[in-house]
């Protein structure tokens, strides 16, 4: 078989999982802030405290959490996301292209990431939303999430 076939594959896949995880990600932030912006702020219909959120930086998004749940560290979860969310904006506006030695070469205007270094920024998309999902549930029944983050 094509070995550079099968490795481009594989990049493809990940890189779009990643891009798929991301999504989520920020899906779940969206969700809960919505979710805690109609306990809170009296706006009575959903499309407009969802408006609310859109408008909010991905900072500004993560300091509300930390406003509503005390044990976060919001510092810690802003790198992390900061950091899935630059591998997936640099595969979500490129061209992927599997290079001899494996690695994953993006526009000549991006930098190249080694599909492992993908395959583990795809785990920390994931753990990350588990993480995510853990917390908003234990704050939405009115529970402090338990043990640190990030």
């Amino acid at each position: 078989g094509d070995r550079y076939g099968r490795e481009r594959c594989r990049a493809l896949d990940i890189a779009a999982r990643i891009v798929f995880g991301v999504s989520v990600m920020d899906r779940q932030i969206e969700e809960y802030l919505v979710a805690m912006g109609a306990a809170r702020s009296g706006i009575e219909k959903r499309e407009e405290r969802v408006r609310a959120v859109r408008r909010m930086s991905l900072s500004m998004r993560l300091e509300k959490i930390g406003e509503h749940i005390r044990d976060i560290d919001v510092k810690a979860l802003q790198e992390r996301v900061e950091g899935i969310r630059e591998v997936r904006n640099a595969l979500a506006h490129s061209t992927l292209d599997v290079n001899a030695g494996g690695s994953v070469g993006l526009d000549p205007k991006v930098k190249e990431y080694r599909t492992e270094t993908l395959e583990a920024t795809l785990g920390e998309t994931e753990s990350c939303n588990v993480l995510l999902r853990e917390i908003f549930e234990a704050a939405l029944m009115g529970k402090d999430a338990t043990g640190g983050v990030a």
